[in-house]
């Protein structure tokens, strides 16, 4: 019985573990990932227009545009960039109704999906945030609105590391509760283990250490 019992907490510890690891790995994956598929991308298009614009007249230059594609196309978050000139009164140099924008990109967008209408299994997965920046043209007064979508697969993965973290506060109050009946210690030590987790075993570990030593 004493075996079949060290056996099942063990293997309950190592499943316990296992999901510890996963729910860490999966925060620090999901950080990353935002941080170098999503807000380095977006970064990198300021950064691009900023360096490749033209003077007042001629604001969006050939070497921006294809320097903007070429970003796109590398990205996966990046779904679409668009540049809009305007005047210091934050009135639009572009008054032509049948074009909106004086610059966009659009490659994996139709436009149905440009007005915001996405399949609904989609937006469950993937969540799109739109950006915007107004950056100066230097030497006028004028400016340019830089917008752009991003898609994002972090958040889901946020929603995923809560439920492990409470499957692997459970199990480890279970493996803790367990080993402590085992060693016929007091009820109130697994209260401790569902408020404290690991915290309250390294209580239960120290006062058993401290107990051993009296008895000695």
């Amino acid at each position: 019985m004493y075996k079949t019992k060290y056996l099942y907490a063990k293997r309950l510890l190592n499943i316990t573990i296992i999901v510890g690891v996963l729910e860490i790995l999966l925060s620090f994956g999901g950080a990353i990932w935002k941080n170098y598929s999503v807000d380095r991308p977006i970064n990198d298009i300021y950064s691009i227009i900023e360096k490749n614009m033209g003077n007042g007249s001629n604001p969006i230059t050939d070497t921006m545009k294809n320097n903007l594609k070429d970003k796109v196309d590398k990205s996966f978050a990046i779904d679409y960039v668009t540049l809009q000139i305007f005047d210091k009164n934050n009135k639009y140099i572009n008054t032509d109704k049948n074009l909106k924008y004086d610059y966009n990109y659009t490659p994996r967008m139709n436009i149905d999906e440009f007005g915001n209408s996405r399949p609904k299994i989609l937006l469950k997965i993937v969540a799109y945030a739109q950006n915007s920046k107004e950056i100066e043209i230097k030497g006028s007064n004028k400016g340019i609105l830089v917008s752009t979508e991003t898609r994002d697969i972090s958040f889901i993965i946020f929603q995923i590391v809560p439920i492990l973290l409470l499957i692997y506060w459970v199990l480890f109050a279970i493996w803790a509760s367990i080993n402590s009946v085992n060693n016929k210690r007091s009820i109130i030590w697994i209260f401790v283990f569902i408020l404290l987790n690991v915290v309250g075993y390294l209580i239960y570990y120290l006062d058993g250490r401290s107990l051993i030593n009296k008895i000695d």
